[in-house]
C-alpha cells in the first residue's frame, strides 16, 4: 500500500501532498491520466510531466479550475516558523497561502506534484494497468 501522503519542496516552501479520495483520484485519472497514458510511450517522469502539461493545457478553464481546487484541497503548508501544517485553502476557497495567489511557478508545482503523486499507483510496475503502459 502507498503512502498516505508524500512531503515536497517548491521555491523553499515545504508542502504534505495527501492521497485523495479514491472517487477524486478515479476522476483524476478518466481527466487527465488516461489521456496520457495514450500518447506517453515511457514512463520517463519528463515524458509524463510534458504530456501533463499539454493536457491541462488543452482543458476547459472550468476543468482546469476543478482539478487544480482537487488538489490544492489535498496539500498541507507548512509554517516555517512553528512546523504547523496548515490547509493551503479556506473553507470558502479562498487560498491560506498567500503565494499560491501571487506566484505562478509554486502553484504550478504544487499542482504537478499533486497530479503526479495521486496518479502514481497507475504508473507503478504493479499496477492495473501496467501491461497496457509498457514502454
Amino acid at each position: 500500500m502507498r503512502e498516505p501522503f508524500k512531503d515536497i519542496e517548491v521555491e523553499d516552501r515545504k508542502y504534505r501532498l495527501k492521497k485523495m479520495r479514491a472517487s477524486d483520484g478515479t476522476w483524476l485519472m478518466f481527466q487527465v491520466g488516461l489521456p496520457m497514458m495514450e500518447n506517453v510511450s515511457d514512463k520517463a517522469e519528463a515524458s509524463i510531466v510534458l504530456e501533463l502539461s499539454r493536457i491541462l493545457r488543452s482543458m476547459k478553464r472550468e476543468d482546469y479550475d476543478s482539478i487544480v481546487s482537487l488538489c490544492l484541497d489535498n496539500v498541507q503548508r507548512f509554517d516555517e516558523k512553528t512546523g504547523a501544517a496548515f490547509s493551503l485553502r479556506a473553507p470558502n476557497g479562498k487560498m491560506g497561502d498567500a503565494a499560491l495567489e501571487d506566484d505562478v511557478k509554486i502553484l504550478f508545482g504544487v499542482v504537478l506534484q499533486s497530479v503526479l503523486f495521486n496518479l502514481s499507483p497507475f504508473f507503478s510496475a504493479d499496477s492495473v494497468l501496467s501491461e497496457t503502459f509498457q514502454p
